[in-house]
């Protein structure tokens, strides 16, 4: 019987939007390239004609998404009874001897449909975002009592998560800092640090800006700055906060465009906000922005914004803008921080508020703001996605040295 890795999570990039998707996918695809059968396990809301399906090198073992949306017992039961339904049928045909998780429902189901083979199969779990302090930030501005037990069992399910792993890999020093220090016991000396990646030749491939709006056109074939954010449309990422700068900046008398990319609940209201704003024909909602199109977009934009309010665990936006060459203003916000690196000083919001963010775009807007191409390229070297990709797989194999405290400590 063959050897094999499992890599679980929610969702796939190709179909999905999303860090994680698109970590976990890309970190599959690696381990397949350095001759290893992989395995990836996730949800889907597209029709599953056959399971696996082989898609550069690896196989996908799709199960369909719930009908029942949001947090709630069945809906976290057809999660886990999908993702264990899968793993079953793998354990059937190979001998899985790692489970790498990139999202909590789907590591816990595919753990559990490991069955007896699970003792000796090596656990990690890879941490793009703390599952119940999530679900909390999520919810602060409707806190139901169904809302509120989703964020106990959330918890419950995150003790279980690090209790079961040998490994616990984190995207940054502040996820780190926050799991260790909010399930102690749990955690215990298993974090290892090793961040998110870039691809930077295929960042780094359309850097001039005239032929990337001209090769993208309609709202980008503008000789007015542009200011892009691609984000979730939910309230923790802050969007509300950026078109409030974008309405003080407009009455300012500064001329410019925002792009925005994404889905997510709040398309309606900041639209209708824009609109209560006059800024219709300023803000363009581009909705998900075809990932072939991310490069030229990035190198498109004379600065990114990212606006986010709480829980930013990593920053993989930044790196890919950087890549591009495209500055970054952003708020302090978790790991944010430590992936701009010595653009900090000056990029860095005072705080997460409008008013913050306004400005520094103001700033920008009148070439007040320091930067060169060449260093934000150098910033994102740091995070080259082989080198790092490597690094991460030695602590998802366990090849691995330890340090006298018995703790891997892999950063950036």
């Amino acid at each position: 019987m063959s050897k094999s890795v499992i890599v679980a999570c929610h969702a796939i990039h190709h179909e999905y939007m999303g860090g994680a998707f698109k970590l976990a996918g890309e970190f599959a695809e690696y381990l397949a390239q350095s001759g290893i059968r992989v395995h990836f396990v996730c949800g889907s809301s597209q029709e599953i004609a056959a399971n696996p399906v082989q898609r550069r090198g690896i196989s996908i073992w799709r199960y369909p998404f719930p009908t029942v949306k949001g947090p709630g017992i069945r809906n976290l039961l057809a999660h886990l009874r999908g993702s264990a339904k899968q793993v079953r049928m793998i354990c059937k045909r190979e001998r899985v001897v790692c489970l790498n998780g990139h999202s909590p429902l789907q590591f816990l189901g595919a753990a559990n449909g490991l069955g007896a083979t699970r003792a000796n199969t090596r656990m990690v779990y890879s941490v793009h975002s703390p599952f119940a302090e999530e679900y909390r930030t999520a919810i602060a501005a409707n806190k139901t009592l169904k809302k509120k037990l989703a964020v106990g069992m959330a918890g419950i399910l995150e003790k279980r998560i690090y209790r079961i792993s040998h490994a616990i890999q984190c995207d940054s020093a502040y996820s780190a800092e926050f799991i260790s220090e909010a399930y102690r016991s749990q955690v215990g000396t298993k974090a290892t640090v090793v961040p998110g990646w870039v691809d930077l030749d295929r960042f780094g491939s359309s850097l001039d800006r005239d032929i990337a709006r001209a090769r993208l056109g309609g709202v980008w074939d503008s000789s007015i700055p542009i200011f892009l954010s691609v984000r979730r449309l939910e309230r923790r990422m802050g969007l509300g906060n950026l078109v409030e700068a974008c309405r003080s900046l407009r009455q300012q008398g500064f001329e410019f465009r925002l792009i925005l990319g994404g889905t997510g609940p709040l398309r309606e209201e900041l639209q209708a906000l824009c609109t209560q704003y006059g800024l219709a024909d300023h803000v363009s909602f581009l909705g998900r922005i075809p990932d072939e199109d991310l490069p030229d977009a990035y190198a498109a934009a004379d600065c990114f914004v990212l606006p986010t309010q709480a829980l930013e665990c990593f920053g993989l936006i930044v790196l890919e803008a950087h890549a591009s060459g495209t500055p970054v203003i952003a708020t302090p916000v978790g790991a944010i921080p430590e992936v701009m690196g010595r653009f900090r000083q000056d990029w860095l919001t005072d705080d997460a508020s409008a008013e913050s963010l306004t400005v520094k775009m103001r700033l920008f807007l009148e070439n007040r703001l320091p930067f060169g191409r060449n260093e934000l390229r150098t910033n994102a070297e740091a995070y080259r996605d082989t080198t790092v990709q490597e690094r991460l797989a030695q602590v998802v194999l366990g090849k691995r040295c330890e340090s006298p405290s018995g703790v891997t400590a892999i950063s950036s």
